[in-house]
């Protein structure tokens, strides 16, 4: 294992490819997410407002999927479909504030990747929510009407002249947050492609380093938060399971100890379900993906229809 070949792998640490394997879970699965929605938005006007919001609704979603992921298993959805699991350099366990923290790092960072391309590539948006595209919209429907002279005087002789003013206020200020808007707008597209650039260079670099055994992060955002990826054992699994128990048996006093019969009965229910839904957490992500797979493939042949 000492190797030059050996790509990173022990005992507790994975190798590269399961590193590099469990990377692309994720990515792989929102685009053949946003594939499916788009073909059957195409098809189906109701679900146009879902099409929109796609990213929105993804990754609220993949929110909720790693939060239960870290809580129950301190490793994210795809870390812990290869049996991996996060853990302090130091300690060897996940604090509270570093799952927070991975939170924010595997569902807030790709989320505003995501609508950064966006904005500085419109074609990957297809145009929804383009500031451009309203704004020319707007125009060309005010270039098509012309008030007629007449009722033009007749506005002029009616409104009296503090509401003119306001109006032309409101609107040189409307023209004026949308210039400062598409200035900002213009300095990220400028700025954005080499900030991505440098990521993805430091991205690789870590990659790079991983593989030859010269760093134990194979991520940056690992290395900020002082993690690493290890293996399962069954002796952590263990000590898992005994913590989730002994949590499970502090919410089933608390339910006990509610007053009355039926309220009581309804939170021993309500935590039933719940605990079951996270016994079966793992097999219910596996299904889901399974499914965004299945849609992507079985719509694979055919591309939105045209707005």
């Amino acid at each position: 294992m000492d190797s030059l070949y050996s790509f990173g792998s022990t005992l507790d640490q994975p190798s590269f490819f399961e590193v590099a394997a469990q990377e692309r879970i994720l990515p792989s699965l929102f685009s053949a997410f946003e594939h499916a929605i788009t073909v059957l938005a195409s098809r189906h006007t109701r679900l146009l407002r879902i099409h929109k919001y796609r990213d929105e609704f993804f990754y609220a979603f993949v929110m909720l999927i790693q939060r239960q992921s870290l809580a129950l298993s301190n490793g994210s959805l795809s870390e812990i479909l290869f049996g991996l699991r996060r853990a302090d350099v130091s300690s060897g366990s996940l604090p509270d504030t570093k799952r927070r923290l991975s939170l924010v790092f595997l569902v807030l960072l790709p989320y505003l990747e995501r609508k950064l391309e966006r904005l500085c590539a419109p074609e990957i948006g297809d145009g929804d929510g383009d500031p451009d595209n309203e704004a020319n919209q707007e125009r060309q429907g005010q270039d098509t009407f012309s008030m007629p002279t007449e009722v033009r005087d007749l506005v002029r002789l009616t409104v009296p002249a503090s509401w003119r003013r306001n109006n032309s206020l409101r609107d040189l200020t409307t023209a004026t947050a949308s210039n400062m808007w598409a200035k900002l707008r213009e300095c990220i597209r400028l700025v954005y492609p080499w900030v991505h650039a440098g990521k993805e260079a430091i991205v690789l670099s870590f990659f790079i380093l991983f593989l030859f055994n010269r760093i134990n992060c194979s991520s940056p955002w690992l290395r900020f938060l002082n993690l690493e990826l290890r293996r399962m054992s069954p002796e952590f699994a263990q000590k898992l399971a005994a913590e989730v128990a002994a949590a499970r048996a502090r919410q089933q006093a608390w339910a006990q100890g509610l007053w009355g019969a039926p309220l009581r009965g309804a939170a021993r229910g309500g935590l039933w379900l719940w605990h079951a839904a996270n016994d079966n957490f793992k097999m219910w992500a596996i299904l889901l993906a399974l499914a965004v797979k299945v849609a992507d493939w079985w719509l694979a042949d055919e591309a939105p229809a045209a707005p």
